[in-house]
Parts: structure tokens; C-alpha cells; sequence
């Protein structure tokens, strides 16, 4: 070998040496018959087992559905049949001359079938925690009843009139029930509005209590406008009666 010659064999055996593997050409894997069968029979094993371990996950799925699935319907028809008969619960509508003025049980948020619907469109399905929070605000509201109905039958007791009772009782605890009432709105409307995990259970809470107290008030103001009303025309057909002569009446 000529000097040049081993002179360039020199300096390029190292940069042969260094070629990374994905250079090279790859070395064709040669298997015998028996080999090759053995190989092809392993694979199709992994595959068979691959496709049987899915078969299984997507049979525990059906399964993890199938208790489920009934779990969920249950519970909103429960949702739903207690929500009607809560509905179905109606008391006297005040104001009809039965004497259903007198009745705590007429401004029950029971009787009541918009707390009911904006219960279960605004915050969640019935559960423990808003049935608690309307027993809370029926206790609340059957209280207050009792409180006017009873500061009306002293009076009465007392030789007043049912129209001076009726002023004079009403007038002694209306502001303080009044106060009463508004403190639930504005305790419990920001109870509504708390944030975080303990936020979600809250807010069915503060609602709830919010809507059952204002769908509440509406029989009493209801009362009060037919009362009104009463005694307006009452007052006009007396007067027209009083101005009518002798003759005329």
C-alpha cells in the first residue's frame, strides 16, 4: 500500500467508527421455518389477548351503566312524584268570606306552586337541604300568623270591635313582623351568592328560603288589596244610600 494510501485509510477508519446506527443499513433478521412459525404464533396470542381485555373493559362499561342508568331515573322520579303531591297540598284561598283570613296555614309556601317551580329551575332537585329550608320558613311563617291573629283575639277579648281589633293588634306587631320577614331576605340573599365547594350547597339554602318567603307574602297582600277593596265599596254604596231621599231608597 502506497503512502497516501494509508494515510487517507488513517483518517477515515475513525469517522466510519462514529456513524450513528441509524446510518447503517439494517441487518435483515433471518429465521428459520420453525421460527418464523413460533414468532407469527406469539403474535397473534398478544393480539387475542389485547382484544379480549377490551372485550372485558367494555363489559364492565355496560355493567357500571346498567347500575347507574336505573339509579338516576329513580331518583328523578322521585324528585318529580314528591314535588306534585307537595303541589297537590292546597289550603282555602284567603279572603273568600269563610273565614280563611284567620287560617296560618294560607300562606304556607306549600300551597305555594311557584316556590316549588323556581326551586327546581333555579337551584337544584329536592333533597335534604331544601326540604330542611322550607320547614324552616313554614315554621317561621306560621309563627308570625300566630303572633298577629293572637295580639287581634286580645282586643277582641278586650271589648274592641273585630275592625278595631283587627287595626289595633295588627298595628302593635306589624312592623315587628315585618322586620322579621325582611330579616330572612337580607340575611339569606347573600348566603346564595357564597363561593367555593361550600358555595354550591348554600345556594339552593339561601334561595330557597328567599323565594318560599316572597311567593308567601302575596296571599297576605292579596288580603289586604281585597279587604280594601271591601271597605271602598262599602263606604261608596253607603254614602250613596245616605244621600238618597226618602222616597229614593
Amino acid at each position: 500500500m502506497s503512502r497516501p494510501a494509508l494515510v487517507l485509510f488513517t483518517c477515515a477508519a475513525p469517522l466510519c467508527l462514529r456513524l450513528p446506527a441509524t446510518a447503517q443499513e439494517p441487518v435483515p433478521l433471518v429465521l428459520s421455518l420453525d421460527a418464523a412459525v413460533s414468532r407469527a404464533v406469539a403474535l397473534s396470542e398478544e393480539v387475542g389477548l389485547s382484544r379480549a381485555q377490551q372485550a372485558s373493559a367494555e363489559g364492565q362499561i355496560q355493567e357500571v351503566r346498567a347500575g347507574v342508568m336505573p339509579q338516576l331515573t329513580a331518583t328523578v322520579n322521585y324528585t318529580r312524584t314528591l314535588a306534585s303531591l307537595f303541589q297537590d297540598i292546597t289550603f282555602p284561598a284567603p279572603g273568600n268570606g269563610n273565614g280563611d283570613d284567620e287560617n296560618p296555614f294560607a300562606a304556607l309556601p306549600f300551597g305555594q306552586p311557584n316556590t316549588w317551580n323556581a326551586t327546581l329551575r333555579l337551584t337544584q332537585p329536592l333533597n335534604v337541604m331544601t326540604l330542611m329550608v322550607l320547614g324552616i320558613t313554614v315554621g317561621i311563617l306560621v309563627t308570625n300568623t300566630i303572633v298577629v291573629l293572637e295580639s287581634i283575639y286580645r282586643h277582641l277579648d278586650a271589648g274592641s270591635s273585630p275592625a278595631e281589633a283587627a287595626a289595633n293588634g295588627t298595628a302593635e306587631v306589624g312592623l315587628a313582623v315585618a322586620a322579621s320577614t325582611l330579616t330572612n331576605l337580607v340575611v339569606f340573599t347573600p348566603i346564595a351568592f357564597i363561593g367555593g365547594i361550600i358555595g354550591q350547597f348554600f345556594y339552593a339554602f339561601g334561595l330557597t328560603v328567599v323565594f318560599a318567603t316572597l311567593f308567601s307574602i302575596i296571599p297576605v297582600i292579596y288580603t289586604k288589596l281585597d279587604k280594601v277593596a271591601s271597605w271602598g265599596a262599602g263606604r261608596v254604596s253607603g254614602s250613596a244610600a245616605g244621600e238618597a231621599g226618602p222616597g229614593e231608597v
